[in-house]
């Protein structure tokens, strides 16, 4: 399971299919859908679909910590970001922020929790936030809201 988690980071942080054969490697995955732009993604495996959480910039069209889906690690769709702003508590902690960045996501006890981190670049000025959820509807999942009822910031 690493290997594949590890070739799919790979593709989708290149942003182009990985079918693409250099002189002595084998083929990469063959992924298709929405793969443009996904930098420090996680990703957890939820009945049968797996979702990919990934850093975000205020500026771009896939929003704050985009979510995308799969049931088979080849096709992916966009299913919207966790975030349509930069949370008002971390906007007031570190002034500036413009993105969120390196989420990490955890599923413990019927609860699921996405961590995440903001700050400004080339400042000493950095959080690290949580949203969590524990309605036992992880089908929810990846949209808008599925992460939104609670949240905290931690400096």
């Amino acid at each position: 399971m690493r290997a594949i988690v590890g070739a799919l980071a790979v593709s989708m942080a290149a942003g182009a299919p990985a079918a693409e054969v250099r002189a002595g490697r084998p083929p990469g995955l063959e992924l298709t859908g929405n793969l443009s732009r996904v930098h420090d993604p996680t990703i957890i495996h939820v009945d049968g679909h797996y979702f990919v959480f990934a850093t975000g910039q205020a500026r771009d069209e896939t929003g704050l910590v985009p979510v995308r889906v799969s049931s088979d690690l080849l096709n992916w769709e966009l299913r919207g970001a966790v975030f349509p702003d930069i949370p008002v508590w971390a906007a007031e902690h570190v002034p500036g922020t413009r993105g969120i960045w390196a989420p990490d996501i955890s599923h413990r006890n019927g609860e699921y929790r996405l961590y995440y981190s903001i700050s400004t670049f080339g400042r000493n000025r950095s959080a690290i936030g949580i949203e969590e959820r524990d309605d036992g509807n992880p089908r929810e999942l990846g949209g808008r809201v599925a992460l939104e009822p609670v949240s905290h910031g931690l400096q």
